[in-house]
């Protein structure tokens, strides 16, 4: 799975932060805090159940947390927690029933998050868990906050243990609560618990006929890739890339058609991004251009990159000059190839590209420029197979008739070689013996002319 790891990594998994976006706290709306406005919302979910008789709140209470409230939204956070502290005075706390007592620490809670105090917010909504006969809503909405405080703390083993106690009371789970559990499952590497918390908020988006989120796909694509499921990994890019249709999803489903062998499929999703002009960096169009290559589409890997090259998309170096004369050459378009050839080898630091050139000269049967090349090659020098460029020079001395040059040649492609290289010298001695034949016959021809 080289490519395609290599690519995924690339794009990154999805992080806490981007998942921990969708669940902050919401702000107090009313003196009951933001805790009360879930609950109420619960409360009517519960309807047909049998509820818990709510006590109520004194209105002296009420005006307190009022104030505290009106404090903190003025920016004196001090002075709402000062309120807050005066309520618990023994002589006053121990006269309020469990809700008013619940609904002074949810206060101390709200408060103290927007602080960023999340150890003493934590501490605040354990209290509010603590009170007898609390009402069901208000126990579910504390949960559920509680699960979202341990998850920024980064406690997700809490986050969890939170979440689990709130979907036991909470009545038709939503989808961000799934996802929130899977998201902690994911964060302690319990894959198997993680993804089926996910599928089942997609399944629940799904059913109630809204768009999933990219970020959950994301989510999940990373859990099946971990996992190493390979195949959910492949079907999660396919729906990606249908519903939220961009680059690197496409480029990441080509890849994983490689892996899985499927080099039909890979073709015509590089090809479709190419005629969608997804393709345009250097790099990009490149390796499209390899591809093509190693798929035996020479003539249209040069195409791309010639024309990638004409609009300035791919970069104008020895290496990828190199890569189009190849291309070129394979496509048997030899007097294309020199161009890319001859810019390659003015690029080069090395002679090995005068080298090539050479070889296409020779193709078109231009000999004369075939033995410039070699030579310029030899000049410029640090040649990779410098027995490959004296095989050429000799071949292209031998079609000018200097015979006695081309023999010389082989036998400087054979000493280049050396011993353990048996197909060079193998070839080198064959054209030794055949430009000596040449060269004898012709010497006979002209004595028996003179």
């Amino acid at each position: 799975m080289a490519l395609a790891t290599k690519l995924l990594k690339k794009a990154g998994s999805v992080t806490v932060a981007s998942i921990i976006s969708m669940f902050v706290l919401t702000p107090l709306s009313s003196q009951m805090g933001a805790n009360q406005a879930f609950a109420e919302e619960q409360q009517q979910k519960h309807s047909q159940r049998k509820t818990k008789k709510t006590p109520t709140l004194s209105l002296k209470l009420h005006e307190k947390l009022q104030e505290a409230q009106e404090k903190n939204e003025a920016g004196d956070s001090a002075g709402a927690i000062e309120t807050l502290n005066e309520l618990r005075s023994p002589k006053k706390y121990d006269k309020y029933n469990s809700y008013e007592k619940a609904m002074l620490w949810n206060f101390y809670a709200f408060i103290y998050y927007s602080q960023e105090n999340y150890r003493k917010t934590i501490e605040a909504y354990q209290n509010v868990l603590k009170q007898p006969d609390l009402p069901e809503a208000l126990e579910v909405g504390t949960l559920y906050s509680l699960a979202q405080i341990y998850f920024v703390q980064e406690d997700y083993r809490k986050a969890v243990e939170m979440l689990n106690e709130w979907f036991k009371v909470a009545e038709n789970p939503g989808a961000n609560a799934y996802i929130l559990l899977g998201q902690g499952y994911y964060q302690l590497k319990d894959f198997k618990k993680a993804i089926p918390a996910v599928e089942k908020a997609i399944e629940i988006t799904r059913s109630r006929e809204k768009q999933v989120k990219e970020n959950w796909y994301l989510l999940l694509r990373a859990m099946y890739y971990e996992h190493e499921d390979y195949n959910k990994t492949f079907e999660i890019l396919r729906t990606l890339t249908h519903e939220y249709p961009k680059k690197e999803y496409y480029s990441q489903l080509a890849a994983m058609y490689g892996e899985l062998k499927q080099e039909f499929n890979q073709y015509s999703t590089v090809a479709a991004m190419n005629d969608a002009s997804l393709l345009v960096k250097n790099s990009e169009l490149v390796t499209y251009a390899q591809f093509l290559l190693q798929n035996e589409r020479p003539y249209r890997a040069a195409v791309i990159l010639e024309k990638g090259l004409k609009e300035k998309k791919v970069e104008e170096t020895d290496r990828n000059f190199k890569l189009l004369g190849n291309c070129w050459t394979l496509a048997k378009e030899d007097k294309k190839a020199i161009p890319a050839f001859e810019s390659a080898a003015k690029l080069s630091e090395t002679g090995d590209m005068y080298a090539s050139l050479a070889q296409s000269y020779l193709n078109v049967e231009d000999w004369d420029k075939a033995i410039s090349s070699v030579n310029s090659a030899f000049k410029k020098g640090k040649l990779k197979k410098p027995e490959t460029a004296h095989i050429v020079l000799g071949m292209a001395y031998f079609n000018v008739k200097k015979y006695g040059d081309s023999i010389q040649q082989f036998e400087k492609a054979k000493k280049a070689a050396g011993k353990k290289d048996k197909q060079t010298i193998k070839t080198a001695n064959q054209w030794i013996r055949y430009v000596r034949g040449e060269r004898d016959r012709a010497r006979s021809l002209k004595k028996g002319l003179s």
